[in-house]
């Protein structure tokens, strides 16, 4: 919320209304499916498939997608998903910015409030997870350091280099998934 709250005035508003309750209703039955099937196998099918997403949408420059709602509500079902299954909503909602040509600052603003709400409602469904005291502070800290480093750095970065940053991210998240579940 830290950085949402830094970067509201650019919140697209229309997508987000339809976008978080897709989320929301996305989180349940990947819920269901992390309780009913084995973690490791989900989170690497997870990262497999918005992996793919991920590749097709940015090395074929000609993948784009029509902005239609479907195509909206087909990315927050798929994001709240795969937020319950793998801790990775990100990339599916990247895919979609990419393959609609979404501006960076309003998916920025938007996909964060996105990504929150489902991360509350997956834990609200499933749990929080016992984790050492320590990874709290580091989770902060991470967050306080992201978001100082983004407020300090936006500015100075164009859309372009945001796109690419936002996309190696989710790259990297989509790895992550891969390697939890190949690990688990």
């Amino acid at each position: 919320l830290g950085v949402f709250a830094t970067s509201a005035r650019n919140l697209d508003a229309a997508k987000a209304a339809i976008l978080i309750p897709a989320g929301l209703i996305g989180v349940i039955p990947g819920s269901i499916v992390f309780d009913l099937l084995p973690v490791g196998p989900l989170q690497v099918i997870v990262g497999v498939v918005t992996g793919l997403g991920l590749a097709a949408v940015t090395a074929g420059r000609r993948l784009r997608v029509a902005l239609v709602l479907a195509t909206t509500v087909t990315a927050g079902l798929a994001s709240g998903f795969s937020t319950a299954v793998a801790g990775a909503g990100g990339p599916a909602l990247t895919v979609y910015a990419v393959a609609t040509d979404w501006p960076q600052p309003q998916f920025a603003a938007t996909a964060q409030i996105s990504f929150a709400t489902q991360a509350a409602a997956a834990l609200g469904i499933k749990g929080i997870p016992s984790l050492p005291v320590t990874w709290l502070g580091v989770t902060v800290a991470a967050a306080i350091g992201g978001l100082t480093a983004g407020h300090l750095l936006g500015h100075r970065i164009n859309a372009t280099h945001t796109r690419r940053a936002a996309i190696a991210v989710a790259a990297l998240a989509t790895a992550a998934a891969v390697v939890r579940g190949i690990l688990a």
